[in-house]
């Protein structure tokens, strides 16, 4: 009996293939609008003032921090809860770089990039102060701030876990195993170990 549940858990991660395909779905009809923004600003670019050229310019490049973000998110997780990407890749495309998108290291992206898309936000505010009030400006700034805040909180316990790792693979451990994902783990599939130097 609990063989059979514990292939049922296990196939249940599937179901998350329904939202990666969503959020691909929906990022390619974000792909489409960017293309008639691009192609809105063409038309435009001998009438628009400096001004406007610039926001509308920053606009786009808002767009394509939003569209890594989305793609970040769909590749490490289908990585680590679907299927290794990496695995069995003969093609020769360089795609070993998601496995080493852990938990950690996908929310410290997520953050900064979280970061980069208020920060043009609030440039385009700040361009544009005549069309908001002081207290509307204030808000922006201090939830600026509160995303930096975060992000510089997530650098923070990065880097306190990466020397955590560090002392313990120096104590004589094995360390934290590399080149798997969560997918591994939930399958009871362990990843290599990569022993200390010097160990047999």
């Amino acid at each position: 009996m609990l063989p059979l549940l514990d292939r049922i858990v296990l196939a249940s991660r599937y179901i998350l293939v329904a939202f990666y395909l969503g959020l691909v779905v929906a990022l390619a009809l974000y792909a489409a609008r960017f293309l008639y923004k691009v192609f809105k600003f063409a038309l435009s670019i001998g009438d628009a003032g400096d001004t406007d050229y610039l926001l509308s310019l920053l606009q786009m490049v808002d767009s394509a921090l939003v569209s890594g973000l989305v793609i970040m998110v769909v590749l490490s997780s289908w990585d680590s809860f679907v299927s290794p990407l990496a695995k069995g890749n003969t093609g020769g495309s360089k795609i070993e770089w998601v496995s080493q998108l852990d938990p950690t290291n996908l929310k410290t992206k997520l953050a900064t990039a979280i970061v980069a898309i208020s920060s043009i936000h609030l440039l385009q505010a700040f361009m544009r102060t005549s069309e908001y009030e002081t207290t509307g400006l204030l808000w922006m700034v201090i939830i600026h701030m509160s995303f930096i805040a975060g992000a510089l909180a997530l650098f923070w316990m990065d880097h306190k876990g990466s020397l955590a790792k560090a002392a313990a693979k120096s104590a004589g451990g094995y360390g934290t195993p590399t080149g798997g994902s969560a997918l591994d783990v939930v399958a009871g599939t362990p990843a290599a170990k990569k022993p200390v130097h010097g160990a047999e």
